[in-house]
């Protein structure tokens, strides 16, 4: 499947169900104006958002 793409100014909450929808822990992060990606996303970084940090034990300093 091609990398899931998505528009910077996403709402969090659409970027989630579009995660799940195309069972993807990754989505590249596109200029909305320009469609240049600008960056990446995880569907960590989404939740942590919403949440607050979560607990990995296998991040770095953890």
């Amino acid at each position: 499947a091609p990398p899931l793409s998505v528009a910077a100014d996403l709402p969090v909450s659409d970027l989630i169900d579009r995660l799940q929808e195309e069972n993807q822990e990754l989505a590249m992060v596109r200029d909305p104006d320009t469609d240049e990606v600008i960056g990446l996303v995880t569907a960590s970084d989404a939740f942590e958002s919403i949440t607050g940090q979560l607990y990995d034990p296998l991040d770095l300093g953890a």
